[in-house]
């Protein structure tokens, strides 16, 4: 099956699967609940790669032989439903990001799942000597990444939380020392986030709605506040929409170039 696998591309255009990450979820389920595995994100490491498995709430370092170890767990946490009944239940982690900071840990960023309440989302810092809470406040984590200087970046899919309607996330900013800044709350559905070596921080969004599916681009460099930006060329005639605007880092917004 091509399910829950790392796939490897040739430079031909061709394809093969590489690393069985479901096949591992079936045979050790590190979680100890109901099988299920959705690798998310990774990044390159040493002689393979780390990968965040939403499905298996957990942590996995995949070798290039094949072989697949656990890093770490995510266990479910209690939370009260309904807000206000004084009812907790228990709520998964669903692990959607994993970056490598400056300092050599990873930080991992948790969507989490039902009911996904606003502000319960957190980015866990992980050694050889285990993972602790590094910021916490988040609501639907699905992306992060670091820039030279040690920010760590964090986008929220859906700010108002997965129950609320609303299909706007939002852009954080985490300092070194911990404080957290929201650079913008208005992305429509974002869906990731790079940080290039150009200085540019990268995100992709969906666009277009009412007008269906769409990819977008957004591109910012920091420090500067100066932006690149890539986007469909629009008809002039109609007004711009509020998914059609750039964000920026400096938390300011502008309309797109024509």
């Amino acid at each position: 099956m091509n399910f829950g696998q790392l796939v490897a591309f040739h430079e031909d255009g061709g394809w093969q699967n590489f690393i069985d990450i479901a096949g591992y979820e079936g045979v050790a389920n590190p979680d100890g609940g109901a099988l299920d595995s959705n690798p998310y994100a990774l990044f390159a490491y040493g002689d393979g790669f780390v990968v965040a498995d939403a499905g298996g709430n957990d942590l996995l370092h995949a070798w290039m032989t094949g072989t697949i170890s656990t890093m770490a767990v995510f266990p479910d946490v209690m939370v009260e439903f309904p807000p206000g009944s004084g009812s907790m239940i228990p709520m998964q982690a669903v692990p959607t990001s994993v970056s490598q900071g400056p300092d050599g840990a990873y930080y991992v960023g948790e969507l989490t799942g039902f009911p996904s309440p606003v502000g319960g989302a957190d980015v866990y810092r992980g050694t050889d000597s285990g993972f602790d809470t590094y910021a916490s406040g988040f609501t639907n984590i699905l992306d992060t990444a670091f820039d030279p200087e040690g920010n760590l970046y964090v986008v929220e899919m859906a700010h108002e939380g997965l129950l609320s309607g609303s299909p706007f996330g939002a852009l954080y900013r985490v300092a070194p020392d911990g404080s957290k800044t929201m650079i913008t709350g208005d992305l429509f559905l974002p869906t990731g986030l790079a940080y290039g070596p150009d200085g540019a921080l990268r995100g992709g969004i969906r666009c277009g709605a009412g007008h269906g599916p769409r990819r977008a681009h957004r591109h910012h460099r920091l420090g500067d506040g100066r932006a690149r930006h890539g986007h469909r060329r629009r008809n002039r005639d109609r007004p711009r929409t509020r998914n059609e605007r750039r964000w920026c880092c400096d938390g300011r917004h502008a309309h797109c170039a024509d």
